[in-house]
Formats: structure tokens, sequence, C-alpha cells
């Protein structure tokens, strides 16, 4: 599921502030009581949050890690 979570003035290191900064995430299935399949991928190497997205009308790939992300895989 596509979410988002608003940070307003967030400011940087360089001492700059951003108006307002937009985290985009997904999840996928259900969270365990304790959280053991909780999976944090960061990506500063793609463009984009999609990490295990099927294609959609909006984007029509499949997310970049399909293939290792999703039930019965990591």
């Amino acid at each position: 599921m596509n979410q988002s979570f608003m940070v307003p003035g967030f400011k940087l290191e360089s001492g700059r502030v951003l108006a307002e900064l937009a985290l985009a995430y997904e999840t996928y299935g259900q969270l365990a009581p304790d959280g053991r399949n909780a999976i944090l991928v960061t990506h500063g190497f793609t463009g984009n949050h999609f990490a295990a997205s099927p294609p959609t009308p909006d984007m029509p790939f499949a997310g970049w890690w399909s293939g290792l992300v999703g039930p019965g895989k990591a």
C-alpha cells in the first residue's frame, strides 16, 4: 500500500529548510506483533519507493525488487 508522511519545516544539515518534506513508502502484508517481519529498504540508488508493487495504470512496471520482496520472499 502506498503511503506518505509529511514533515513540515525540515532542516537540512546545511541549515537550509525545506518548507515540506514528503516521505513516501509502501507496506506489504501484515506486521507481526513483535515487528520481526519488518524490512526497511533504503533506496538512494533508485528513483522511487516502489519496491515490490505490481504494475498499475499509473505505474506500468513492477517494483524494482519484486523478485525479492513479498509473500514467501524476504
